[in-house]
């Protein structure tokens, strides 16, 4: 038995054979987290699988999250303080040629942002991500629509800022969580 099969045990993606195939997938991404993607696995096949897999409507990155969460909860438990520890990286694009893609830091640049929670202990040890936030920034000429004047007057769930919060506001976590 694995480490995908205990950490993804409740793992429900409506099809047997999918749950099998995220578990497969993630054990290889997992032992391999210093290579890129197409490194992670053995053939060109096996590639070809994880893209067709991530691509497939019943597998989303909330369904393969929630087991993971589970068990860090269940972790989580066992520990007098746990500290969740969150930040936003940029995933930058610019060369590539994928649609959807967001602005970035400069007008020019292209991507994605990505905002974990990720819970440990205040001796370091990691108990897992509890959270996590992907987005786009809208294109500049569509931001640059609001007016600055009114920017600062957005309700806090319209602005970038929130994804902050929504790490925070997890109530499983809460009597496990010291916030800083």
């Amino acid at each position: 038995m694995g480490w995908s099969d205990t950490e993804m045990a409740n793992l429900k993606t409506g099809d047997k054979r999918l749950d099998n195939r995220v578990k497969k997938t993630v054990e290889r991404m997992a032992a391999s987290t210093d290579s890129s993607f197409p490194s992670c696995f053995k053939s060109r096949a096996e590639l070809i699988g994880a893209y067709r897999l991530f691509d497939n409507d019943f597998v989303t990155p909330e369904k393969i999250l929630e087991p993971h969460r589970e068990c860090v909860v269940q972790r989580s438990a066992t520990q007098s303080i746990v500290l969740l520890l969150n930040d936003t990286s940029s995933l930058d694009y610019t060369s590539r040629q994928i649609d959807d893609l967001g602005m970035l830091e400069k007008t020019y640049t292209k991507g994605l942002f990505l905002h974990p929670t990720l819970a440990v202990t205040p001796d370091r040890q990691c108990l897992g991500i509890t959270n996590n936030c992907i987005w786009t920034r809208l294109p500049n000429q569509e931001r640059s629509k609001i007016p600055a004047s009114t920017r600062g007057r957005q309700p806090i769930e319209e602005k970038e800022s929130y994804r902050w919060l929504e790490s925070y506001r997890q109530d499983k976590y809460d009597k496990f969580c010291i916030y800083y």
